[in-house]
């Protein structure tokens, strides 16, 4: 399988700009009507586990 070089950095790209688009107002709109402040989104933030076996593509 050959892929472009690039290819995964457009996609990101692409998908961060569709995130911000569409679907950041909604949240937004919904962090604001609950008044949740951002100190309280940020304790918030699972810890992810600790990458095992992975192997980045860049």
């Amino acid at each position: 399988m050959f892929v472009k070089t690039g290819a995964r950095a457009e996609l990101l790209a692409h998908e961060r700009d569709k995130f911000l688009k569409e679907d950041w107002p909604r949240i937004a709109a919904q962090i604001a009507a609950l008044e949740l402040d951002v100190a309280t989104l940020l304790a918030k933030i699972p810890t992810p586990p600790p990458a095992q076996g992975l192997i980045k593509n860049d």
